[in-house]
């Protein structure tokens, strides 16, 4: 699955607080085989067991890490829990 997401951050890969963090969060998450995070397409890829998580549990589980996904907004709590970098311009 393709979830939709928003990073702003220009080193996103490398940084432990901002994407690098998200992939390494997602990778505990239960069913979860596979993710990979394309900075320039503001994007995740996920390889997951259907069986074991659903396409909506994914994107709350990204909500909860303070990123959107797709139409599911960041968690207000987690989205403030992030370091500058990764939040919106203003």
């Amino acid at each position: 699955i393709i979830i939709k997401t928003k990073i702003y951050c220009d080193h996103c890969l490398d940084c432990g607080d901002c994407g690098g963090k998200l992939i390494h969060d997602l990778s505990f998450v239960k069913g979860i085989k596979k993710n990979i995070l394309d900075p320039r397409a503001m994007a995740l890829t996920i390889t997951f067991n259907p069986s074991k998580i659903t396409s909506v549990k994914l994107r709350e589980e990204i909500s909860k890490l303070g990123y959107d996904a797709d139409d599911i907004k960041a968690d207000p709590a987690a989205y403030q829990k992030l370091d500058g970098c990764c939040k919106k311009p203003e």
